[in-house]
């Protein structure tokens, strides 16, 4: 029953109310208190009163007895004041939540009760379930597939201590009480498996119906005898055999087949059954020896797991079966029939992860708590998992990374703020990718482009993605541009679209109004670009969070899926499964198909970040140089001085000077023989031409090539614009449009200052060098 206020009494030790805690709730929005009944309560094994995550509440404490105070701490914060009231927060704790009243005077705690903190995005009992029952299932997959065997010896290895017994009882409590689980019992009980088997069965004579070898064979046999009649066949028959008294045996054994139920199937369903219950008995008993209030919530717990347990057990299909020896893996029954199927299942789950210590794990159940949100962080962790082994194949690398030897066992890595890695590959098309799952991989802070990180502040995404190409360590590929990482952050917290980026059309003074109440929407949309901005190579970061499947968004920086930003939602369904996986899916495969592609401007991007950083560790200084912004043809941006090419062209004398001058023409010879021009790409796209003579020294001003690229004269052609000297005639001449440039006409340079000039007499040989490398000789 949902109400806005409830009420919570403390006993003492002879189980008198001692006072009463009033719950009320603290907006005017929908009920917020939820109070079961004993029934119910007891069925599931929660608190009568329960609150809701993310809500408020106020308390007051009515008590006859004067100097008692709610404690400080947790979720509960008395007034400074009146300590009688105060105020409950729950934030996004969930589960079991103590509230304790003290003595004012020495602080003492004389009473505890509990209240229960449930989730209002998802299912706070099959969810829960579910997604242990799937961490469960998935690191028992993982442990089978590199311990698998044909048959199991069918000895409990179970211990039960502090360290782990509430880790077995979570997995077994989510895998009992999973409706799948149920079903398959049910089913058993109802249509168990049979099998016909051979007996011997004592039959009076005369109610034979025919014989065979077996009546042949004990015709002559001692014993019990009935005299046969003289008129009968067989009394005939033996008369003729000179038997003097023709006599049949009274009792004939004969052999029959019967249905049995006590087969290996059933002897080891009953085995699992018998097991579990074993071991809530033992979790019952190391609870018992240490009671507390979250102790005794798991007794009530354990109670209500062995009734699932007992009904079947008590069954007559059950009840009288013997004992197995082995597990016969192989069997199809246990494989194929349903509900023997999902018992097999349940049963290997178990026994892997009850061999499994997780540390991890603490976070979520410890105390009796259901810490939620922290599960819902290490549940996308599986289904990202999953996607992943299924999209570049990595199980054996998966069960490496995740599992680690610890005190003769074996230890699940997985823990909010301890990084791991598992590592697969992928081809698309005509390219190798390596590939990269991270959990709570630390971008630490560095100002070196080449080394990976963060370049403002240590950041740890939830989940990375990275990819980079076969043959490339991952180091190399971060020095080189070639690493891209997508990073994902789980955020239980989050309801839908508009909790994470707010609504398009909201107005900056609706924004600065939430921001100045701490409710700003779009805190999370700044996260995204804070990964993608600040952690070098990362081009996407998206939310994962427990909303409508359909409501899922991607925002792209340009044409292509990366770079991006966006959310997915995502959660748990039937049996754990991620509904809203489809979308995420597509999307690992939209980015693998991209990151395959080396035709992408994200390709070419970041192949020029590459080359412009390394260039720039062998450039100069700023030049302090005011230069044109547009380009004179194009009217567009200017090409940046490092990547604007100028030609650098020998100018023999006056006569030719003035021939530059008049005809608006530059030459350069070209052809196989000696002194010829090489027509490499940095001169055929010179946009500039600086011209230089005897004496080492550089001709005031730059020409402009107006046309991109040169045209080919014969030697009569070069002629005919009048070229002062006589050309050679075997050969072929690039001649370039040219004229001058204005803005650099009375510019002056140091020609001895110019880097890659030319000594000697190959001084005269044309070579192209950028314009910021022109500039930096410039000469005041």
């Amino acid at each position: 029953m949902d109400s806005h206020d409830a009420l919570l009494d403390f006993l003492d030790e002879r189980g008198s109310v001692i006072g009463t805690l009033r719950i009320v709730q603290a907006d005017n929005g929908p009920p917020g208190l939820r109070l079961l009944s004993p029934l119910e309560a007891r069925e599931h094994g929660e608190e009568r009163v329960q609150l809701i995550e993310a809500r408020a509440y106020d308390f007051e404490l009515q008590s006859g007895r004067h100097g008692i105070r709610i404690c400080l701490g947790g979720i509960c914060k008395p007034s400074s004041i009146r300590p009688e009231i105060g105020r409950i927060e729950p934030g996004l704790e969930t589960g079991l939540c103590e509230i304790c009243p003290e003595d004012a005077a020495s602080g003492t705690i004389i009473s505890r009760a509990a209240i229960e903190v449930v989730s209002s995005k998802i299912d706070y009992r099959s969810d829960y379930r579910g997604m242990l029952g799937f961490i469960a299932a998935e690191c028992s997959q993982l442990l089978f597939d590199i311990r698998a065997s044909g048959r199991l010896r069918l000895v409990s290895s179970n211990k039960v201590d502090s360290a782990n017994h509430l880790r077995q009882f979570e997995f077994l409590s989510a895998e009992l009480t999973s409706q799948r689980f149920k079903a398959a019992l049910k089913r058993i009980m109802a249509m168990p498996h049979q099998r016909l088997e051979p007996v011997a069965q004592r039959v009076k004579v005369e109610r034979l119906r025919r014989g065979g070898k077996e009546f042949a064979r004990q015709i002559g046999l001692s014993g019990s005898r009935r005299p046969l009649l003289g008129e009968s066949t067989v009394a005939r028959l033996m008369a003729d055999l000179d038997v003097p008294e023709p006599s049949l045996p009274a009792w004939i054994v004969q052999r029959a087949q019967i249905e049995s139920l006590d087969t290996p199937e059933n002897r080891f369903v009953k085995h699992v059954l018998v097991t579990f219950s074993a071991l809530l008995d033992r979790i019952e008993a190391a609870l018992k020896a240490r009671p507390t209030l979250a102790q005794s919530r798991l007794i009530r717990r354990v109670e209500l797991l062995r009734q699932i347990l007992n009904e079947p057990l008590r069954h007559q299909v059950l009840k009288s079966l013997r004992e197995p020896r082995m597990l016969p893996m192989g069997s199809p029954v246990l494989q194929r029939k349903s509900g023997y199927r999902e018992v097999l299942e349940a049963w290997l789950k178990f026994e892997m992860s009850s061999q499994l210590a997780w540390h991890g794990g603490d976070d979520v159940y410890s105390a009796g708590k259901r810490d939620i949100a922290t599960l819902y962080e290490y549940w996308v962790f599986f289904q990202l998992l999953r996607l992943f082994q299924d999209k570049f194949g990595s199980n054996n690398a998966a069960a490496a990374a995740l599992f680690e030897a610890s005190n003769g066992g074996l230890s699940l890595r997985l823990k909010t703020g301890e990084a791991l890695g598992i590592h697969g590959s992928c081809v698309r098309g005509s390219r190798r990718l390596c590939a990269r799952l991270s959990f709570n991989l630390t971008q630490g802070a560095s100002r070196a482009r080449e080394v990976p990180g963060s370049w403002t502040r240590r950041m740890r995404p939830d989940y990375t993605l990275s990819f980079w190409p076969e043959g490339f360590s991952i180091d190399e590929a971060e020095a080189q541009e070639l690493a891209v990482h997508v990073h994902f952050d789980a955020k239980y917290r989050v309801e839908n679209i508009s909790d994470l980026f707010g609504q398009e059309d909201d107005s900056s003074s609706i924004e600065k109004r939430d921001e100045s109440r701490g409710n700003y929407k779009r805190a999370d949309l700044l996260k995204m670009h804070a990964y993608r901005d600040a952690i070098r190579r990362s081009e996407g970061a998206y939310v994962i969070y427990p909303g409508d499947s359909h409501a899922s968004a991607r925002f792209q920086g340009f044409h292509e899926i990366l770079p991006g930003l966006g959310a997915f939602a995502i959660k748990p369904g039937p049996d754990g499964q991620g509904l809203g996986l489809q979308q995420l899916s597509r999307f690992l495969d939209e980015v693998s198909d991209h990151v395959c592609d080396r035709t992408t401007a994200r390709e070419r991007h970041s192949f020029h970040r590459f080359d412009t950083y390394r260039e720039a560790a062998k450039a100069a200084g700023p030049l302090g140089i005011m230069l044109p912004e547009r380009d004179e043809e194009s009217g567009q941006r200017a090409t940046p001085p490092a990547e604007h090419p100028v030609l650098v062209g020998w100018c023999d004398g006056s006569a030719q000077l003035d021939w530059i001058r008049k005809s608006g023409l530059y030459n350069l010879r070209a052809g196989t023989r000696r002194g010829s021009v090489r027509l490499d790409p940095a001169i055929t796209a010179a946009r500039h031409l600086l011209l230089h003579s005897n004496e080492g020294k550089a001709l005031p001003g730059l020409w402009r090539i107006k046309v991109l690229g040169p045209r080919i004269f014969t030697a009569d052609e070069l002629l005919r614009t009048g070229y002062p000297s006589k050309p050679d005639p075997d050969a072929i001449y690039a001649v370039f449009d040219v004229e001058v440039d204005k803005f650099y006409s009375e510019w002056k340079w140091d020609y001895s200052r110019l880097a890659g000039r030319m000594e000697g007499r190959a001084s005269a040989a044309p070579f192209a060098v950028s314009l910021a490398a022109v500039l930096s000789m410039h000469r005041p």
